[in-house]
């Protein structure tokens, strides 16, 4: 997940990503989300986190209501491609959703480690945290853009 960072193209393709792995990889984004969204099993919430280390960047609390919708929309291309109903499509985009979930569950378990407050940690272990947050979310990215791309014949699903 790490190469897709430095270099996209040199990721390997996950063409053979089942109907099972791909509802069951969904499941498991919702999941870690919700875990780290209500604070469960004594993680700190996203918010909690955030509000340690403010930004000029960081938008309102307000504005990540967008994740509501863009679950649903995930969900729904998920149970449709799940249920057979687009292989075509199935075959560019589930092997790109599957390591996208998995790079955004583990930006959201390094993110949660971050040490709070801010000032109970050397910058050193803040950067140990915030590095691979930051690569992990970054490769997330990339491989769904590659996904969507590859959807409008753009480049290949990397």
């Amino acid at each position: 997940l790490l190469g897709a960072c430095l270099c996209p193209a040199s990721f390997p393709t996950m063409t053979d990503v089942s109907p099972t792995v791909l509802a069951a990889s969904y499941a498991g984004l919702v999941a870690v989300n919700v875990v780290y969204g209500r604070g469960l099993f004594g993680v700190r919430t996203n918010a909690e986190v955030s509000a340690a280390y403010p930004t000029d960047v960081t938008p309102s609390g307000a504005t990540f209501a967008i994740w509501g919708p863009i679950f649903l929309l995930e969900g729904a291309g998920t149970a449709v491609l799940a249920s057979g109903g687009d292989a075509s499509r199935m075959a560019l985009v589930a092997g790109p959703w599957v390591t996208t979930w998995l790079g955004e569950c583990l930006w959201q378990a390094v993110f949660g480690v971050l040490p709070v407050p801010q000032g109970g940690a050397t910058a050193g272990r803040k950067l140990a945290s915030l590095a691979p947050a930051a690569l992990f979310v970054g490769a997330a990215h990339v491989k769904m853009l590659g996904g969507a791309l590859a959807l409008v014949g753009g480049a290949p699903a990397y």
